[in-house]
């Protein structure tokens, strides 16, 4: 490579830097509090796995778009009084020019045992110009928690829905930090493969680009 060729790349190289610098966009967002309730006793429920997901989408067509990895992302339990909280975070970068986080993120699952899965989602319709656009429409509310009450069969139906959700959501890519939760689907799948049923999956991490 002549000199000139080398310097064409290392102009081009701040170039591209630059335009990430000037073009990527801030996100924050404030601390998010949930108190999950029985649905029938109005009881805490203490111990349900809770992952809030702040999902980056691409807006490239060069990787076919959609979710391209995460900006914020927190595993906990709810406490005796069924309560979790995620801490504020940001201001932080989407990345690059052609990556935003998702307008309807927080994205949260709900699971424990026993009971239905939630997932939460902000509207899309909701257009974040506030001081902290990324805020979930779910902070402070009292969330009403619903037991399962049908069969194996049908359960096997929600573990498979909740599995294509928590990849769908955009938490494949940090599966690393979502163990209770990957715990819990591994412990149904063997359950129900114990009863002769199967929810459709295998190994519940998948391996991707951590980007």
């Amino acid at each position: 490579m002549n000199f000139f060729k080398l310097l064409s790349c290392i102009i081009a190289a701040c170039l591209l830097a630059s335009c990430n610098l000037i073009f990527s966009e801030y996100y924050r967002a404030p601390q998010t509090k949930l108190t999950i309730i029985d649905a029938s006793t109005k009881e805490p429920v203490e111990g349900a796995v809770v992952l809030a997901n702040w999902p980056i989408s691409s807006r490239s067509s060069y990787d076919g778009g959609g979710v391209a990895g995460s900006l914020a992302f927190f595993e906990k339990l709810t406490d005796a009084n069924g309560e979790v909280e995620f801490p504020a975070w940001g201001p932080l970068r989407s990345g690059t020019w052609n990556r935003s986080v998702e307008l309807t993120g927080p994205n949260i699952l709900i699971f424990k045992r026993g009971y239905e899965y939630l997932k939460l989602r902000n509207s899309s319709f909701v257009y974040p110009g506030n001081t902290y656009p990324m805020a979930s429409r779910w902070h402070n509310k009292i969330i009403e928690y619903k037991v399962f009450t049908g069969s194996d069969e049908e359960y096997v139906q929600r573990i498979g829905s909740l599995r294509r959700d928590f990849h769908w959501l955009g938490v494949k890519c940090k599966s690393d930090k979502a163990k209770r939760m990957v715990g819990l689907l591994d412990e149904m799948r063997d359950y129900l493969n114990s009863k002769g049923l199967s929810p459709g999956y295998g190994e519940v991490v998948t391996p991707c680009d951590q980007l």
